[in-house]
């Protein structure tokens, strides 16, 4: 699929050639210096290349082969072959980690070594001394040193800090997380690290070196925000000096070097501004537009500098050439092509056709399968005899195509379950919490208890947890979904809650977020702002701050249902500054990823986000009693942000200067540990935290008043503004000298480091905090007591993770019974000593939410929206710049029109896969699954259910998805590729924000959702819908003493008659047909008939194997009188367009 998108006068020499659409969006593009080929490399792990001619731009595949178990991070070709590194990651094969892989131009593999940990490597670089070694490494990983001509990796080094680029010049460049360079020296036999210089305050996201030049790009911080960084930095190789910035109209986002001309660059922008500049003189160079429909991603620079390469997010890859003879590599050689495959002879195949005709193989040796005479069949402890079965069993064997099967009999049973796990040591099990049955298996396993008199599983589990290991209660492990056959709808969450309080789900992308955005819902001044926040019109497409409010309704409303925060997770990993700061979770189970520091830093971000995105047009409301609007500060700000000052005073001239800051998480500065001739430091929680506000720190730079450098004493002093209602700490644990700080009964038998409750107060520049005990506050102090926090939780052999301990507020007057563990989907109360107390290493503390007394009487919520605005129904939103009038079918609701309470609607939704189900099969042909699909909305319809206009919709909204969709189902959809590109969809394309926005305002709203099989496609879209507000016809049309139930297909063929789904899904026509089914359930059961049509129905399907017939659907039977019934629909009017008449209404641009 190829576009000519670009102006036949583009600017400068540089001529655009036809761009051309790849299956999978390139994540690095690199030219072959000796073939006509491009090679693209895909987050996939695949590498792929294409036939590349600077008249023509990309032909054909030429081939693809898989090269990484996980994302390719670096690429380079050369006359060996293509030499990558990639792989660990989400994609990775379990306990398997990154690796590095010389592969033919053909895709065959001549030599690939895996490193470990399984970290993922992104960057590899040539020593400087010798062209047969690199280095690769990556985020978490360590340096590995591979000869490139044995395959094999010669030493391994621990970082100096965690890596992001290397690159080769003079010297060997790094680049840090940090955002730092540091230069590496590679002589001796382990890596030293020379000079450092920090170049981006926020991140580096590209770096290149050549000769004594080192470019970089990256973010800065402003406002605690890490934003794109408008300058191009330089820096001296030499002595890592900076030079002097190129600025740049919009932020670079690529650069690369020239490869004849020496000093210069091509930059490019993210949005398609590409500059070929002189490092030597700024002022030289050319500038074109690459028209993209997306943004930029990856570019490359053919070796005779004639020819660039661009990809971008969609999956285009957009060539450009420097004049019509310019050539691409410098020696053109042939690509070898694969040999022709000869055709085998056709065999006119007749009744006299000898069998000989057809070839058969002729071993000369005998096959390994026979089995000589001479061996051994007596048992061994390697080789077991055939075990005796019981006489019982074989006296009932049935034989179906040669397999046996006999009923297990009630004897076995008795003597225990089937598979039980052997106890271990001193009787104890080694295990951890035991898992449900599947609520498929319950009821069987009810009758079979009940029949052979078997003691209860209750019981037989709660034997089992008296045994478990007393260091760490069972209900802290970490719990896993198990799936079934019918998917994670059939997985018991109720056996891990049976509280009102409800859990998330973890089998979602970073979900080791659940424990922080657990902490976040209970407390409360966060979770009201955030609620709030979902009620104003926000502009912002993946507004975190939108999407944990949307994610605390749900936990608030579904009163102990399991949740997810699939929404809140695709809209954090959709911001570039996730995956620079490492806040992708690229495991999920890895032993080695340090979750509380990750949590820690996950937790510094998304206060900060959520602080912007909480400003409001014009003067921001004042939440605090008596303190006047705000401009500058935003709501989130007025409950989080502790101001201050920050106080430097130079050790030479004494004179001190001041700075105003802010901070929205404070984080907690240890002691160091005294020396030998020094008396131990204060190391009580109170003195800790007090030291932790002031951090004072001794700096070396230059002074403003002498202008010298020298050393600055640098002391942090609050300032006079109150303290905010909610305070939030990172305990910053990281040796085992700061655990022993924490654990119980260091300061004595029964006392405790942390307190749950504690005071601030000031004497003059000086912060003064004190311990709470009971309800003794301090004059004129203010008081802060404990309402959640995130702990890591980790025991011998098992994995770490996360887990959340919170007060609920609801129970507060039960003393000492408000707090509970939430455990991903587990969660239990405990007691206030378990949730305060750290018995052991097991336990760490991570972040803390500490709330103060009277934040209820000091907070006025009331200039806040705190209910949805409904028109957001009568307002005709699209992003689709080429909607087909004709392809609308839908009419938004009238201002008179606007649901009520208990108004009836018909809602039906269409899913995509951005994910395959990942699954193995056993021996016996059963299948595990042990990652499912991901699936995401792609279409939702939603009709009128009464009134003179029933079943018109009134929302028919294709969904914009960023993600890369592997499978559209456009058998089971009705969804094509394009149907939810802006550029390219023809129908009613809305941000998932907009159209979850109306589903939440009819669920505010009271209405009731009709429909067949609601509760997965709910469960898809990530919204909880109160039972008393859902009539799902596929529960209607059930027998209860019957396991099957019935689709929706055959249900219209069966009662209604009418032929549906027959070429493909129509969400619409699915809608109609469930409110058909609810009118003529109605009718049925005002006659008196319906069960008898249901047994009908049954009866019908059994014959037909509930399957459809190819025939026509019978007639309906004939029916005297008017049709009896509340509402009956009788025939609905036929699909029609609203494009073209005069009530349309013309769409409402949805512009984020």
């Amino acid at each position: 699929m190829a576009y000519n998108a670009y102006p036949a006068d583009a600017a400068g020499t540089w001529q655009p050639l036809p761009s051309q659409y790849l299956p999978t969006p390139p994540s690095t593009l690199n030219f072959d210096p000796l073939s006509p080929l491009l090679f693209a490399s895909s987050a996939t792990g695949t590498v792929a290349s294409y036939f590349c001619s600077p008249t023509t731009g990309l032909s054909g595949r030429y081939t693809s082969y898989r090269a990484h178990w996980g994302a390719v991070g670096e690429a380079s070709v050369d006359n060996t072959g293509v030499l990558s590194v990639g792989g660990g990651g989400m994609n990775a094969r379990p306990g398997k980690g990154g690796s590095v892989k010389m592969a033919t131009r053909r895709g065959m593999a001549l030599w690939s070594v895996e490193t470990e940990p399984p970290a993922p490597l992104t960057t590899f670089a040539y020593t400087p001394a010798r062209s047969s070694e690199i280095i690769a490494t990556g985020p978490g990983s360590d340096l590995f040193m591979v000869n490139v001509n044995r395959g094999s990796i010669v030493r391994r080094q621990a970082p100096p800090a965690p890596l992001l680029h290397l690159r080769r010049s003079t010297q060997l460049v790094a680049s840090t997380v940090t955002g730092s360079l540091v230069l590496l020296d590679t002589r001796t036999s382990e890596l030293s690290v020379g000079e450092s210089v920090l170049a981006h305050t926020g991140g580096i996201s590209q770096v290149e070196a050549e000769g004594n030049y080192i470019v970089t790009i990256g973010y800065t911080m402003r406002q605690g925000l890490p934003l794109p960084d408008p300058y191009l930095k330089l820096h001296d190789t030499r002595f890592l000096r900076p030079l002097s910035p190129i600025p740049f109209p919009t932020p670079p986002a690529l650069v690369r070097f020239h490869p004849r001309l020496s000093g210069n660059v091509v930059v490019a922008s993210a949005e398609g501004r590409v500059q070929i500049l002189d490092l030597k003189e700024v002022g030289k160079g050319s500038v074109f537009q690459v028209e993209t429909p997306s943004y930029l991603t990856s570019m490359a620079i053919s070796p005779t500098g004639e020819g660039l390469a661009f990809g971008d997010a969609d999956g285009y890859v957009h060539l450009w050439s420097s004049q019509e003879d310019a050539k691409f590599c410098r020696f053109e050689g042939e690509v070898e092509l694969p040999d022709t495959v000869e055709p085998p002879e056709r065999i006119n195949w007749r009744e006299d056709t000898p069998l000989n005709s057809i070839g058969m193989p002729y071993y000369t040796s005998p096959l390994f399968s026979l089995l000589p005479a001479s061996f051994d069949f007596t048992p061994s402890p390697t080789h077991h005899s055939r075990p005796v079965l019981d006489p019982a069993i074989l006296s009932t064997v049935k034989t179906v195509d040669f397999v046996g099967y006999a009923p297990y009999p009630a004897s076995a049973r008795a003597a225990g379950r089937r598979n039980q796990v052997p106890a271990g040591k001193n009787g104890k099990r080694t295990v951890g919490l035991d898992a449900p049955m599947f609520r498929s298996d319950r009821e069987r396993a009810e009758m079979k208890k009940k029949r052979d008199r078997v003691v209860s599983i209750a019981k037989l589990e709660q034997e089992e947890e008296e045994k478990a290991d007393a260091q760490m209660p069972k209900h802290y492990r970490k719990v896993e979904i198990k799936y079934s056959r019918f998917g994670v709808e059939d997985f018991d969450f109720g056996f891990y809650n049976k509280t009102d309080y409800s859990g998330l789900e973890t089998h979602i992308t970073n979900s080791y977020t659940n424990s922080l955005l657990q902490a976040l819902h209970y407390t409360g001044p966060v979770r009201t702002l955030a609620e709030s926040h979902t009620f104003s019109a926000c502009p912002k497409e993946n507004c975190l701050l939108c999407e944990a409010g949307f994610l605390f309704r749900m936990l608030g409303d579904a009163k102990g249902m399991n949740c997810q925060a699939s929404n809140f997770s695709r809209a954090f990993s959709a911001s570039p500054q996730v995956s620079a700061l490492g806040l992708i979770d690229h495991d999920g189970e890895s032993a080695t990823v340090a979750y509380a520091s990750l949590i820690q830093t996950f937790n510094r971000y998304l206060l900060e986000q959520m602080t912007a995105e909480s400003h409001v047009a014009g003067p921001n409301p004042s939440l605090i009693k008596g303190v006047p609007d705000s401009i500058s500060r935003s709501p989130l700000a007025q409950l989080l942000r502790v101001e201050a000052k920050s106080v430097s005073v130079c050790q030479q001239c004494g004179v001190a200067t001041s700075r105003d800051t802010s901070m929205s998480v404070i984080d907690i500065v240890y002691p160091r540990r005294a020396m030998s001739n020094e008396l131990p430091p204060a190391s009580d929680y109170p003195t800790i935290l007090r030291n932790s506000i002031h951090r004072e720190t001794i700096a070396r730079m230059v002074c403003t008043a002498c202008r010298q450098t020298n050393h600055l004493r640098i002391r942090r002093v609050l300032a006079e503004t109150p303290l905010p209602p909610v305070l939030v700490i990172n305990a910053g644990v990281r040796t085992s000298d700061e655990l022993d700080i924490w654990v119980d009964g260091r300061q004595g038998a029964g006392k405790r480091f942390m307190q749950p409750r504690f005071s601030v107060g000031r004497n003059g520049d000086n912060v003064v905090v004190k311990g709470v005990d009971g309800g003794e506050t301090t004059e004129g102090a203010i008081t802060y007591e404990l309402r959640a926090m995130v702990v890591q939780i980790q025991s011998d052999g098992d994995p770490p993770h996360l887990v959340a301990l919170a007060r609920v507020s609801s129970e507060e007057a039960t003393p000492g019974g408000s707090w509970h563990l939430f455990n991903d989907f587990l969660v239990k109360p405990i007691s206030e000593d378990e949730a305060l107390s750290f018995p052991g290493s097991w336990k760490i503390p991570a972040v803390l939410f500490y709330e103060r007394v009277d934040a209820r009487e000091l907070l006025d919520f009331s200039p806040l929206p705190l209910s949805g605005d409904p028109s957001i129904l009568s307002e005709d939103i699209t992003v689709s710049r080429n909607r087909d009038p004709a392809l609308v079918k839908h009419q938004p609701l009238s201002a008179d029109e606007l649901p009520r309470k208990g108004t009836l609607i018909s809602i039906d939704a269409e899913f995509v896969s951005l994910q395959q189900e990942e699954a193995e099969f056993h021996s016996d042909g059963t299948k595990k699954v042990i990652r499912p699909s991901r699936m995401t909305l792609a279409r939702v319809s939603v009709l009128r259910g009464e009134g003179p206009e029933t079943g018109i919709p009134f929302i028919d909204d294709h969904i914009h998805t960023s993600d890369t969709v592997v499978d559209y189902l456009t058998e089971f959809s009705g969804i094509r590729a394009g149907d939810l590109d802006p550029f390219a969809s023809r129908h009613t394309l809305v941000p998932l924000k907009v159209a979850y926005k109306k589903l939440r305002i009819l669920v505010d709203l009271g209405c009731v959702f009709i429909g067949h099989g609601l509760n997965k496609d709910f469960r898809i879209i990530n919204i909880y819908i109160p039972p008393s507000q859902i009539i799902d016809t596929v529960n209607i049309y059930h027998l209860p003493h019957r396991q099957r139930k019935l689709s929706l297909r055959f249900l219209a063929w069966a009662v209604l008659h009418s032929a549906i789904q027959a070429d493909t899904h129509d969400s619409i026509e699915d809608a109609r047909t469930a409110l058909q089914l609810y009118e003529e359930h109605n009718r049925l059961e005002a006659e008196g008939s319906w069960e008898d049509v249901l047994e009908e129905v049954y009866r019908e399907g059994k014959q037909t194997n509930f399957k459809v017939p190819s025939l026509e659907p019978p007639p309906p039977p004939a029916r005297e009188g008017p049709s009896p019934g509340i509402g009956a629909l009788g025939p609905l009017p036929a699909q029609r367009s609203f494009g073209g008449g005069g009530s349309f209404r013309q769409p409402r641009s949805y512009n984020p």
